[in-house]
């Protein structure tokens, strides 16, 4: 809805308009409201900015640097490819359900 939706509805059912006051709280409360996107990413924390730029090369468009060292994967379905994939370049991912190799010390 928004604020001129809500003040239309006491003015149809009252012979008296809304206070000025009143008008203005409630455009001001719709003014106030924001709209957030909720999504399941994947973060990956990297232990320097040299991984993580290694990271988001392997994983493309599909991860995202946040900061030096964390690096989101948006499409959390596509977290075992990238895991799988980082192995080419050295980085050795610890994840649940997907521990590191037990070769690699």
């Amino acid at each position: 809805m928004t604020a001129t939706a809500v003040l239309e509805i006491p003015e149809r059912l009252s012979a008296k308009p809304v206070p000025a006051n009143v008008a203005a709280e409630i455009a001001g409360w719709f003014g106030q409201r924001r709209r957030v996107a909720v999504r399941s990413a994947v973060l990956i924390r990297c232990p320097d900015a040299d991984a993580a730029a290694r990271v988001v090369a392997v994983g493309g468009t599909r991860a995202v640097t946040l900061t030096d060292t964390v690096v989101e994967l948006a499409n959390a379905g596509a977290k075992k490819e990238l895991l799988r994939k980082l192995y080419g370049p050295g980085i050795f991912a610890e994840s649940e359900g997907y521990p590191p190799r037990n070769d690699i010390q």
